[in-house]
């Protein structure tokens, strides 16, 4: 239970491509050797979490974008995620997009300078090896940024993401230190990551109702012309 934190990056990747990233993800030691050095823990093989092939990511990518998908075909699916387990955590793919789920997944873990540090970084080195370089990160409940991630998995691209992202939820802080407690932000990565402080106390930009039992934004930041 509880709140987590989805890293989102664009993929122009053929579905023979992402078909073969298990193996591709296993050969990325900087990844995987950043993970155990800070982890402390023993890296895994990559692996599909099921059955996997071309008609099934079609299947499963159709049944993610459209409002409704014929019986026949929803029979077919043998699993409703595309997702690859790894070590430090997992891969979903989709039409356009990829989500990464770090295996410190809750938002809550961005509270600490050092796990928010680890957690960027690490997603740094995945978004270079797959030749990126913006992250849009958001929270996957509790937040109304998780439209972020449901429109995600709806076949956008990455900039029809940010751009949807940005006009619902405003532009949030440049610096990552700060833009954690928005509950979505970018990291664009030839921006130097920083340093994190300690992030005590209530978020300054959410606020709960208890009228309307969700959480409202009170401080929508906008970019500045």
């Amino acid at each position: 239970m509880g709140v987590d934190l989805v890293g989102i990056i664009g993929h122009s990747l053929s579905k023979k491509e992402i078909l073969n990233l298990p193996n591709v993800i296993n050969n990325w030691m900087d990844v995987n050797d950043y993970y155990t050095a800070y982890s402390k823990k023993s890296n895994k093989k990559a692996e599909w979490d099921g059955v996997m092939n071309e008609e099934q990511l079609e299947l499963i990518w159709e049944y993610y974008e459209s409002i409704e998908i014929d019986k026949n075909r929803l029979d077919k699916l043998e699993n409703f995620d595309s997702v690859i387990d790894c070590g430090f955590g997992t891969i979903s793919i989709y039409r356009k997009t990829i989500l990464i789920s770090h295996w410190n997944h809750k938002y809550s873990n961005l509270r600490d300078p050092d796990t928010a540090k680890n957690i960027l970084t690490l997603n740094r080195l995945l978004s270079k090896r797959l030749s990126r370089d913006e992250i849009i990160y958001c929270t996957d409940s509790g937040y109304p940024t998780q439209a972020i991630e449901e429109k995600a998995v709806s076949g956008l691209s990455f900039e029809e993401l940010k751009e949807f992202a940005i006009n619902t939820f405003g532009t949030p802080p440049l610096h990552l230190d700060d833009a954690r407690k928005y509950m979505f932000f970018i990291d664009n990565l030839s921006n130097e990551l920083g340093d994190f402080t300690l992030w005590d106390g209530d978020n300054p930009y959410w606020h709960y109702d208890f009228e309307k039992r969700d959480y409202v934004l009170i401080k929508r930041l906008e970019k500045k012309n």
